[in-house]
């Protein structure tokens, strides 16, 4: 992506930085922030290379916490790693693969990080997948803030195939939600297709609902009369979890409900009306 005149990338979910800086109001203000961001993100930049090339798995780890800390100091400066896409990727993939070993205050930094670094080198679609099979939604979360941004992965059919994979393997239902929730940020869902009516069968609502939504919202609909009525019988067969269950419980049936509508306004199965 080219170098927004302010970054975009932001949610109000999201953890943010604790002092952003303000919109530059002329051309010369722009510059002046770019040269500022680029020279303020060449050490992390650095940084990062050095820490991807250690073999010590502690020693890493400790570059990466280090990593951590300046780079969310940077705020929206951190635009500035632009100037070093490869580096800028695989710091998201040192703090995803260092994540589960972090703090909950450190997890919040990672992802306020991860909405407004910038992503644009086909090694994205390895962070995706990382990210896919450790179930991370919140990283997942945080790099989509813009619901406009689709990164650059190079082969997007072969990206949403690998997420297949592990929509089919997992490790974990978590896993295989946020790589549903992956695959449906791209319009080619044709590769996903087969894993996608599998997933439909699992005893898992989360996974269920996403999986159905996916195909649903498809252009055009991946959507088979027979998925439909599988998933409507399987609300009797597995029950959805504890009707007290919390955000997530009632982001997943919204999610569902939205996915049962989006599919009848393509398919209307007779047998949907038992």
């Amino acid at each position: 992506r080219d170098l927004p005149s302010f970054p975009t990338r932001r949610s109000s979910d999201l953890p943010v930085a604790e002092e952003p800086a303000r919109e530059p109001q002329d051309e010369q203000a722009l510059e002046e922030f770019r040269a500022r961001s680029r020279a303020a993100c060449k050490p992390v930049a650095l940084a990062t290379a050095e820490a991807w090339a250690e073999v010590d798995t502690e020693k890493r780890f400790q570059a990466v916490k280090r990593l951590l800390a300046r780079s969310h100091r940077l705020g929206v400066e951190v635009v500035g790693m632009q100037e070093w896409p490869v580096e800028s990727v695989r710091l998201l993939r040192l703090l995803l693969q260092y994540a589960p070993r972090m703090t909950r205050r450190q997890r919040e930094r990672i992802a306020s990080v991860s909405s407004l670094m910038p992503l644009d080198h086909p090694e994205t679609a390895e962070l995706l997948v990382e990210i896919a099979r450790a179930g991370d939604a919140e990283m997942s979360d945080a790099l989509f803030a813009d619901d406009e941004w689709t990164p650059e992965v190079g082969d997007e059919d072969a990206l949403v195939a690998r997420l297949a994979d592990v929509v089919d393997d997992g490790p974990s239902h978590a896993s295989r939600a946020v790589a549903i929730e992956l695959i449906a940020r791209f319009v080619g869902r044709d590769p996903a297709v087969a894993a996608l009516r599998r997933a439909l069968h699992l005893p898992n609502f989360s996974v269920r609902a996403r999986a159905l939504q996916t195909l649903a919202t498809a252009d055009p609909p991946l959507l088979a009369p027979d998925d439909l009525v599988q998933v409507l019988r399987d609300l009797v067969t597995h029950a959805p979890p504890d009707p007290f269950g919390g955000e997530e419980r009632e982001e997943d049936e919204r999610i569902f409900a939205d996915a049962v509508l989006a599919a009848l306004a393509h398919v209307q199965p007779d047998a949907a009306g038992e």
